[in-house]
């Protein structure tokens, strides 16, 4: 199934035993800007109210980050991480 970016906004990230870690609000990507065909590799997860309030330019701290590696898979309503993976606070 072909998703787009906005598709993923806002679904839920919980962990395999269904521990809600927060909404998704954005996704950090590492690769090279403006060259035909490159990809861009997901390095991390926004989730939460602080993501979002971060994305918005209200929050001076940044948001909680989950580790790509983590993904076990993407449903479609739910973003599914190994079991306990935590929501790290980014500096």
């Amino acid at each position: 199934m072909k998703r787009t970016l906005a598709d993923l906004e806002g679904v839920d990230v919980v962990d395999e035993d269904g521990v809600r870690l927060g909404p998704l609000q954005e996704l950090r990507c590492r690769g090279t800007r403006g060259r035909a065909g490159a990809a861009a590799r997901v390095e991390a997860l926004v989730v939460g109210t602080r993501g979002w309030l971060e994305r918005l330019g209200i929050a001076r701290s940044r948001g909680g980050e989950v580790a790509a590696r983590a993904v076990v898979r993407w449903e479609r309503d739910v973003v599914v991480v190994r079991r306990g993976t935590r929501v790290q606070r980014r500096r």
